[in-house]
Order: C-alpha cells, then structure tokens, then sequence
C-alpha cells in the first residue's frame, strides 16, 4: 500500500492523503504450472495416458502402440489431445537410462 498526500489541505494539521493498493504486476497462483505440449491418447486397454508420437495435430486416423501393455490400436483425431504422459512411462525411462549407464 503507498499513501501520499493530495492537493493542498485547509489546515496543517490534517492534510489530505489517497491511499492506494497497486499490485506487483506479476500473478503468484501459476508459478510451476507446465503447459502441456504432447499429443496424448488414452490406451483403451489399461486406460493410461500415452504419447501418440504426432508432432502435429493428426488429421486421420493413427495407430499406436502402448508402450505399458504392448497393445497395439487405431485411434480417431477425436481421440487425441494435449496432456501429458503417464508417469509411469517417465520411470520406465529414467530406470532405462540408469541401466544403459551401468552397461
């Protein structure tokens, strides 16, 4: 909060002050937030999250494999969307890394 005074007051005693509240210009609740950026679909058999290896928005139909169960399906561009994987899938990768270091 700042004060300060404003216009000449009547008397010496009791000047005229505005207070005014003015925000820090910057928005705390999103900081950390993540914004999704990979296609997405979700494995009609074990119903996890799955990268669909698009770059781009798919304009037909694409088949993926589920990294999780092996299952392999056709999923509509209806059916893709932006998120982000299972975390499963980001263990799988980091235990994979370890492994090719040790080796």
């Amino acid at each position: 909060m700042r004060c300060r005074a404003v216009g000449k007051s009547s008397t010496a005693s009791s000047p005229n002050i505005r207070c005014t509240i003015q925000p820090m210009g910057t928005n705390f609740g999103n900081l950390g937030a993540r914004r999704p950026t990979h296609y997405i679909v979700q494995c009609k058999l074990c119903q996890r999250e799955v990268p669909s290896g698009c770059l781009t928005f798919p304009l037909g139909n694409i088949v993926v494999e589920c990294p999780l169960c092996g299952e392999k399906r056709r999923y509509r561009p209806a059916e893709v969307f932006l998120g982000f994987p299972h975390h499963f899938l980001n263990r799988q990768q980091v235990e994979g890394t370890r492994r090719q270091d040790k080796g």
